[in-house]
């Protein structure tokens, strides 16, 4: 008996690639559900059972994932008829586990990539773990060491560097897919109106989304300036229980509740620059590959990113 549900799209990555983002904005449209969370990782669950990391981070890792068939199912229960769409970013870079359980349930699913300067990638994949207090080296450290430590078992969001290189990772989608739909972060970041219209006519629907002024920017990352008020944040206690009916009271339009969230917590992160240093030995890594990608999708990413 074949699975019950079927994923009609996937936005596959890049990880740190505003994935957050452009999924929240395209779950707007009627015809489109996206579940929460909007990452399950369902399609790694062969992979991820061998994958090793901090305990901390593993265990958070694990408890946001969705691995049993029926809970996968499960998340989708209340989307009627509305394409079903996942949004795990890792499913990119970990290609090579993704696409034969993607194919699984749905050979013909259509696929949405999204890529980012990879030196602003591996940067910002860095400070986020940095954030979450999961990482304590310098960044210029794990560059040194790139090739010796991103390497599996190790959990690929430690794969700062070796995630960048996105020509193999677009072959490989491009080979198995038919619809298969590339994107720049600087576009999701910029242009997201466009985006969506362009996305929407790639799923085949119309272009029905409600304008907006600005997308939400999710999943930032950076310093924290205030570590007591990102603790406040992302946990949960018992004073943000006593507030959490008057907010909503107030703002009762679950968009202006996300927008008000999103925009305490991007206050609270500072934003890093990359030492000159690291971006010139990241550029001369990552400079034979982007090329190779620029040539195969069509875009001048060289340019674009500066490489």
């Amino acid at each position: 008996m074949g699975p019950l549900l079927v994923i009609d799209f996937v936005i596959s990555g890049t990880f740190k690639g505003a994935s957050s983002t452009l999924a929240y904005e395209l779950g707007r449209h009627s015809q489109v559900f996206i579940p929460k969370p909007k990452d399950p990782y369902f399609y790694l669950w062969e992979l991820d059972r061998t994958l090793t990391g901090p305990e901390a981070f593993m265990e958070e890792h694990r408890a946001a994932s969705v691995f049993d068939r029926a809970a996968f199912e499960a998340l989708y229960s209340e989307g009627g008829t509305a394409l079903k769409g996942d949004a795990t970013p890792l499913y990119l870079y970990c290609h090579e586990h993704a696409i034969p359980a993607i194919q699984a349930d749905n050979p013909d699913a259509k696929i949405i990539i999204i890529l980012r300067n990879p030196a602003d990638r591996a940067f910002s994949n860095y400070n986020h773990n940095v954030k979450d207090g999961f990482e304590t080296r310098s960044f210029s450290e794990c560059i040194d060491n790139w090739e010796e430590t991103e390497t599996f078992p190790l959990h690929p969001f430690y794969h700062y560097v070796r995630a960048g290189f996105y020509d193999a990772q677009v072959v490989a989608y491009q080979a198995a897919f038919e619809h298969v739909k590339i994107i720049t972060y600087d576009r999701v970041v910029n242009d997201i109106h466009l985006v969506l219209n362009e996305i929407a006519n790639f799923l085949g629907i119309a272009p029905d989304f409600a304008p907006r002024s600005e997308a939400i920017r999710l999943n930032k990352s950076g310093g924290v300036r205030f570590p007591a008020l990102h603790r406040f944040i992302l946990q949960e206690g018992t004073i943000k229980s006593v507030l959490r009916p008057f907010y909503r009271s107030v703002l009762r339009d679950p968009y202006s509740r996300k927008r008000l969230a999103e925009r305490v917590k991007n206050f609270n992160i500072e934003s890093q620059e990359m030492a000159a240093a690291d971006r010139s030995r990241l550029n001369a890594i990552y400079a034979v590959d982007v090329d190779r990608v620029s040539n195969r999708v069509g875009l001048d990413l060289a340019a674009r990113w500066g490489i």
